[in-house]
């Protein structure tokens, strides 16, 4: 049925071997030949079921890395979608997703940086192709970068910074994605904690909400940034407050005035602050 003469055939068909955890290696070799057709729905069913695999063969790596190289915007894409759910890629693929982040088409920006998401180990030259892509006119490429970004625990610290301003970005799922990076760093540096403190106080509710849950990945935060979060629970919104409450609840150990100020709160007569 994958080679159906109607393309609603083949694209149910790619569907429904799409809810297959294992498929052999003669039906993924099928579906890749259906990431050539220029019909819309069935590549995008045919890339939806190869992702949904957790491991490609070798093979199958192979002949989607030669379909990186298509002249059709819309082959590459696909493929790009395909790729996304390999958490290991071998270095010729790697390098052409890199080559994609630039590409003049925004949903291959965006598709490539998904395709590097969850990689834990990206070289340099990918770092700095998505640090550009953090300052892209779409927000959904921003946003891509942003959580390819998030595989890495040690970013360093001209990154951070970035990140730290696409808190305040227009979009606040771009907002979001730069938070759970920031949050997912073992060691946030000194400055970048200055920063985040500072947008604790910031006007808008956005902000203060995604700075307080990137420092929840910090376990020994100062004194004063703990008394900033208690504020928040206390004066701040439906938003913030369960990110200050999750900032607080990951420290190794609160100081006595801390947990006496949150244990007053107990009794304060707002339901949404007890």
């Amino acid at each position: 049925l994958l080679k159906d003469e109607a393309w609603e055939v083949r694209c149910s068909a790619a569907e429904t071997l799409g809810c297959q955890a294992t498929l052999p290696a003669e039906i993924l070799k099928s579906l890749v030949s259906l990431l050539k057709f220029h019909t819309g729905n069935v590549q995008s069913s045919a890339a939806k079921a190869l992702r949904r695999q957790p491991t490609l063969p070798v093979e199958i790596l192979e002949s989607l890395a030669s379909l990186l190289k298509d002249r059709s915007v819309y082959v590459r894409f696909s493929v790009a979608e395909a790729l996304r759910g390999q958490l290991t890629l071998p270095s010729e693929i790697l390098n052409s997703q890199i080559v994609l982040l630039n590409d003049t088409a925004w949903d291959m920006r965006a598709s490539a940086a998904e395709t590097l998401r969850g990689h834990s180990s990206l070289p340099t030259e990918a770092l700095e192709s998505l640090v550009l892509l953090l300052r892209d006119e779409v927000s959904g490429v921003r946003r891509s970068a942003v959580y390819a970004l998030g595989g890495q625990t040690s970013l360093p610290e001209w990154i951070l910074e970035t990140l730290v301003l696409l808190l305040k970005d227009e979009e606040w799922n771009t907002g979001y994605a730069a938070a759970y990076t920031l949050e997912r760093q073992l060691a946030l540096p000194e400055k970048i904690i200055e920063f985040l403190a500072l947008l604790l106080q910031d006007k808008d509710w956005g902000p203060p909400s995604f700075a307080a849950y990137a420092l929840g990945g910090q376990r020994s935060l100062p004194k004063r940034i703990l008394e900033s979060l208690v504020l928040l629970l206390k004066d701040g919104n439906t938003s913030t407050r369960p990110s200050a409450a999750y900032a607080l609840g990951t420290q190794s150990a609160l100081p006595e005035e801390i947990l006496e100020s949150i244990a007053s709160l107990l009794k304060h007569e707002d339901k949404n602050v007890r």
